[in-house]
């Protein structure tokens, strides 16, 4: 029964302050030369990184003065131009798992069945190995892992997963339900139940606050500041959740339109939505995906994005009045409707073409409300 539990490991190594404080002088030297840096930059930038001194005060009492041998200046306009360039062969050091990097930290990741797990771990370890002896990191000890079990097609499978651990660097990992990733709470299922939860929890906190002190600003700067940019965070991922979800974060911005404009409780939200120009909740995480297909389409979105959108025409050579829609992807399982091209790409052809020829992203988002405020 354990062969068919799918394991995806995913190591969370820190990039931030520890590697910053780390970096090799002589290394990234070497490496502004192997970019081709001449050399009287390079003499330049060897003046820049030498002869700096650090000290530490804790109240009157002040530390002799050290010279600093590792790092690059935090708060320059150099530091991450440097740090960047210290850690641009990060890709091409693990020969198994995949790297991703974002601001302050890379992931690692790696899926496997379990029934593969003596072999596959070795196999982490060595990456691991690799990156902490190369430049990739030296933050071994604050690395956070987090290993998300599938579930499978048996009814053992659960059982077999939560009795499922790894040894990394020495250390026992077991299976998580849920990891934290970028503020986005995911779980095995990818249900997002619990970022769900905790989103309501935080919106309906700020908004008791607001409601508080609202006679003392303007209540729809501070919903757009606090309660928004909470409510709608990452939704392209996350909005192919329940219906019942989509229906507690309805409830959320019912109540902050009755904190706006003076409701009371049992007043009907529709004229109140209506009143503030509001979409619906589930209007508004279409209009937010629809958005991001349209930086797809036009080039505006990173690339690993943007390859994934192509028309009919590109597809098949015959000449149909639909050749400029999107071809949806022929996902048959309701998991693969879920995923985000699939949605995108549906939304997208249910457009009327004049909304779609636009070119210009202002101009796009004006009449796309106007499209999604007319139902």
């Amino acid at each position: 029964h354990a062969a068919h539990v799918g394991v995806c490991c995913c190591l969370s190594v820190s990039c931030s302050n520890c590697i910053r404080q780390h970096i090799d002088h002589t290394a990234l030297l070497a490496k502004l030369q192997a970019l081709g840096v001449s050399h009287a930059s390079l003499a330049w930038f060897k003046n820049y990184l030498s002869e700096w001194l650090q000290c530490v005060r804790i109240g009157p009492e002040t530390s002799s003065l050290q010279g600093i041998s590792h790092g690059v200046p935090q708060g320059s306009i150099l530091g991450p131009a440097l740090f960047t360039i210290y850690l641009n062969d990060s890709p091409s050091i693990p020969d198994v798992c995949s790297l991703e990097s974002d601001v302050d930290e890379s992931k690692l990741y790696l899926s496997f069945p379990v029934v593969e797990a003596s072999n596959m771990v070795q196999q982490i370890n060595k990456d691991l190995e690799k990156m902490q002896a190369g430049a990739a990191t030296t933050a071994s000890h604050n690395s956070r892992e987090n290993l998300a079990a599938g579930v499978g097609h048996t009814s053992d499978a659960s059982e077999a997963a939560t009795d499922f651990h790894v040894i990394l660097l020495g250390r026992k990992v077991t299976p998580s339900p849920s990891a934290r990733d970028l503020g986005l709470q995911v779980d095995s299922t990818l249900s997002y139940d619990k970022h769900v939860s905790q989103t309501v929890s935080l919106c309906i906190g700020s908004l008791c606050q607001i409601n508080r002190v609202k006679h003392l600003f303007d209540i729809k700067t501070r919903y757009k500041a606090l309660v928004f940019s909470k409510l709608y965070y990452c939704s392209p991922v996350w909005s192919n959740t329940s219906k019942e979800n989509i229906s507690k974060l309805q409830k959320v911005q019912n109540f902050a339109g009755r904190i706006i404009t003076g409701k009371r409780k049992f007043d009907h939200i529709t004229p109140v939505l209506r009143e503030l120009r509001w979409l619906p909740l589930s209007s508004f995480l279409k209009y937010m995906i629809v958005v991001l297909a349209f930086k797809c389409v036009k080039g505006l979105a990173p690339s690993y994005l943007c390859n994934r959108f192509k028309t009919r025409a590109c597809v098949h050579d015959r000449n149909t009045r639909y050749k400029n829609n999107l071809n949806i992807p022929a996902y048959k399982s309701a998991s693969g409707q879920r995923t985000f091209l699939y949605r995108a790409t549906s939304f997208w052809n249910s457009l009327r073409r004049e909304i779609t020829e636009n070119n210009s992203l202002p101009t796009f988002k004006r009449h796309l409300k106007e499209f999604l405020h007319s139902f």
